[in-house]
């Protein structure tokens, strides 16, 4: 069975080697998890919220730890760890422990003819989350939480390359106090994804990642007719109107393509501005662009990040070449720093870009921004909706009430209004088209794997 490697891509150290579980090993677990829920959904909310608010505490206590994992295995910057990572991480633990009590709370039903109806929230079992590296604490924890406090439990296949942190999360669960089984990381090959999947003690599954596997889960799931929630990729539009504070623009559509290395589903990659701003715009933006250097990621005065791995790194340089053989104008970068060690890519600016190219339809995954112009807002919404991704969106503009019309009209699951997109706990995040469907964090990703349940009370009628 072929061993995982974590590798470091800053120094292309390899840092360990990990043995994937067997087949027989993870029906074992598997197994064990759900004995675990039976148990689980019995537990009262007051010691789900206990065992969630001490893993809360244990991330404050050892953040630089966490953060140290997150550049170790995938090169993120040390302070984005410190600053975003893992503050949002104690954020889902404190969210849902402060908010699980109100949102299993029965619904009473207004307005039926002939009952009194309430909808119950009832867990129904083992969900199996597929989670992605780009956010190797959050994306596991946005999915996990919300099921185990509802009183789920959960079991995960983490990327490949995350495995040091993928173990950590799990010990995280069980120095906090949750229960063995309540939480299981799954250090496996891709090839037993589909076992799992059709395993009768599965009762739901998660999936965040391409839209190649997202597609073949899918329709595992289907012909399973097993719950399932599947984010895939983006290709977010950042629409600047002529109105827009344009510093403020500037920063906003830097820091939302080139946080994480660019290697967000949500990341700001498509920068619609309108035609009178568009020099100003280009000038200030390359500039900020070319002030980026590669260095060690473990430094907090580091700006600039190695890509997730050198694979990643020659897949965006592919699409990036290709464009340009297409007739795609590179403002800035396009090329691999060759200078250093590691995975690691010139920041990219790319204009002139068509709708017969390849890149149009295609999502970038790393520190590549494509810029449009526009004139109206009618253009401007061909340009943003004119894709097959859905994911989120920004609409940058002082006229909030013209900002919000816009907003209304893009095919995303989520716009910010003068912002690049955030993900927070308490908001629901979601895509649409190509994007995937379902969702995670809030009320409504709490609710995703359960069973809403209908209770009919209806009165003796003689």
């Amino acid at each position: 069975m072929k061993k995982i490697e974590s590798i470091n891509p800053y120094t292309n150290e390899v840092i360990e080697i990990f043995t994937p579980l067997n087949t027989s090993e993870i029906k074992e677990k598997i197994d064990k998890a759900h004995a675990s829920f039976l148990k689980w959904r019995n537990t009262p909310i007051i010691e789900r919220v206990k065992y969630a608010e001490n893993a809360a505490k244990i991330l404050m206590q050892n953040q630089e730890k966490y953060a140290r994992l997150c550049t170790q295995e995938i090169g993120k910057l040390f302070s984005e760890g410190m600053q975003i990572e893992v503050p949002a991480s104690i954020g889902i633990f404190g969210f849902y422990a402060a908010n699980v009590g109100e949102f299993l709370k029965p619904e009473v039903v207004d307005g039926a003819m002939f009952s009194k109806p309430t909808i119950h929230k009832i867990p129904t079992g083992v969900i199996f989350g597929i989670t992605p590296w780009n956010y190797p604490l959050i994306q596991v924890l946005r999915v996990a939480v919300p099921n185990i406090m509802a009183g789920n439990v959960f079991i995960t296949k983490h990327a490949s390359n995350v495995q040091q942190t993928a173990r950590a999360i799990e010990e995280l669960f069980e120095e906090a106090g949750f229960p063995s089984g309540i939480y299981t990381n799954l250090t496996m090959s891709a090839d037993d994804v589909a076992m799992i999947i059709d395993d009768e003690k599965v009762a739901g599954v998660s999936f965040t990642g391409s839209e190649r596997i997202g597609t073949i889960i899918a329709k595992q799931c289907a012909s399973l007719i097993k719950p399932h929630s599947i984010e895939l990729g983006g290709s977010d539009p950042f629409i600047v109107l002529e109105d827009a504070d344009l510093e403020m623009a500037i920063d906003m559509a830097f820091i939302g393509r080139i946080g994480n290395c660019g290697q967000t589903c949500y990341s700001s990659k498509r920068i619609i501005i309108h035609e009178s701003l568009y020099g100003e715009f280009i000038e200030k933006y390359k500039e900020k662009f070319e002030t980026l250097t590669p260095s060690d990621p473990m430094k907090i005065s580091s700006t600039y990040a190695p890509m997730s791995s050198n694979s990643a790194c020659d897949d965006i340089l592919s699409q990036v070449k290709k464009a340009v053989n297409q007739g795609a104008k590179c403002i800035t970068g396009g090329e691999k720093i060759k200078s250093e060690s590691g995975a690691w890519i010139e920041p990219t600016i790319l204009s002139d870009i068509t709708k017969d190219m390849d890149i149009y339809n295609e999502e970038l995954f790393g520190p590549v921004a494509m810029i449009f112009t526009f004139s109206t807002d009618k253009e401007a919404l061909e340009i943003a909706n004119g894709v097959p991704f859905g994911l989120g969106s920004s609409v940058i503009s002082k006229d909030i009430e013209r900002a919000q019309k816009l907003a209304l009209k893009l095919e995303t699951g989520m716009t910010a209004i003068n912002s690049f997109m955030i993900a927070e706990p308490a908001v629901p995040f979601k895509g649409i088209k190509k994007s995937g469907y379902g969702c995670a964090l809030g009320k409504e990703g709490f609710e995703e794997f359960l069973n809403k349940k209908v209770v009919l009370l209806v009165e003796n009628q003689s």
